[in-house]
């Protein structure tokens, strides 16, 4: 699949690590009748920051709808990942960064039940130029379940800045998500965009702009809001 959900190769297969929740827990949502702007639930990760009342269900909001497909991104910034820990100075590319590859293994295996995981769509990731730097090399395309915005995604999906601006969960705080109570208490969120340099990494700000320069992947007061496609019949 690619990112309009066009087939355009085979699926490939994400890796079942971590500790899956489990499948019986609940029903799948009624994702045939979701529209654009809907909030569904779909799997669980911690977010309370109380591990002793176990996972929540995690917030998605439906970014696009088309024939049998939809396009999810989770409501609230879940987690601080680094971008990239550690890679060539020259290769810091969604396709090698860190972010990646816990989205499809350790997110993905432990968040999603495998009835979840079986409505996911592998799709084709572009590896999209910094629009005002793109001189700058973007990596190659890979394909993936679970990825997260480019720059551009986040304009077509979000026409204001205001709509862009996202809360990051206690739990995410906890593992160093900054957040600012001048914004609301807003998290910045990662974009898979190279910044101004191949080692820095594109994200919203916390007032909801786009920040085309960017700053080094290796920090982690930046959350991160998976996207996927899943399959709506």
């Amino acid at each position: 699949m690619n990112e309009s959900g066009n087939s355009d190769g085979e699926d490939v297969k994400a890796a079942d690590e971590g500790g899956a929740i489990d499948d019986t827990s609940k029903p799948l949502p009624d994702l045939a009748a979701v529209k654009v702007g809907d909030i569904i639930t779909l799997g669980q990760y911690e977010q309370d920051n109380n591990p002793d009342n176990g996972m929540e269900d995690i917030d998605w909001v439906v970014l696009e709808k088309q024939d049998e497909k939809a396009l999810l991104i989770s409501r609230y910034a879940l987690d601080a990942i680094q971008y990239y820990v550690s890679a060539p100075e020259l290769d810091r590319s969604w396709e090698m960064s860190n972010i990646r590859e816990w989205l499809n293994n350790t997110f993905m295996g432990e968040a999603l039940s495998d009835s979840e995981k079986d409505i996911i769509i592998c799709d084709t990731v572009r590896a999209e130029v910094n629009p005002k730097y793109p001189e700058t090399s973007p990596g190659n395309d890979v394909e993936d379940y679970i990825f997260i915005l480019s720059a551009d995604q986040a304009v077509k999906y979000f026409s204001t800045d205001e709509e862009r601006q996202c809360e990051a969960t206690e739990y995410a705080k906890a593992q160093g998500v900054w957040t600012d109570s001048n914004y609301g208490d807003n998290a910045a969120w990662w974009l898979r965009n190279p910044g101004i340099a191949a080692y820095d990494s594109m994200d919203v700000n916390l007032n909801g702009s786009i920040n085309y320069n960017a700053h080094g992947g290796e920090y982690t007061t930046t959350g991160v809001r998976p996207a996927m496609w899943v399959r709506t019949q």
